[in-house]
């Protein structure tokens, strides 16, 4: 799945800025709903990958991607869908939110 960061937006993640370039098509590893919101994990273009608010973004391409799985966490209201080296399960999510190195580097090694 792709998206394309909206002209205009200064996208922020929970953890400070970002470089992503408006216009820029970007590759979309999963989609988290937390909070009420939805969120896409990308890569920035300095490698940076984290969660963005989805509402900086519009779709490019709309299939999910084969392969992809969803789980859920009643308890923390949350439901993430997307590659399952993120959202095979509660412990996987958390590690890609927590920036966890195995999994950055894994994140960052996939191409575009």
């Amino acid at each position: 799945m792709r998206v394309r960061y909206a002209p205009g937006r200064q996208a922020k993640t929970p953890l400070g800025g970002c470089s992503l370039l408006p216009g820029r098509d970007y590759l979309v590893f999963a989609i988290a709903h937390f909070e009420g919101r939805p969120y896409l994990l990308v890569r920035d273009e300095t490698g940076f990958v984290s969660f963005f608010d989805a509402a900086d973004f519009s779709l490019e391409s709309t299939p999910i991607p084969d392969g992809w799985v969803v789980s859920m966490n009643e308890a923390d209201a949350f439901l993430v869908c997307g590659l399952p080296l993120v959202a095979a399960s509660l412990a996987d999510y958390e590690a890609t939110v927590l920036r966890r190195s195995d999994k950055v580097a894994l994140l960052s090694a996939i191409e575009c």
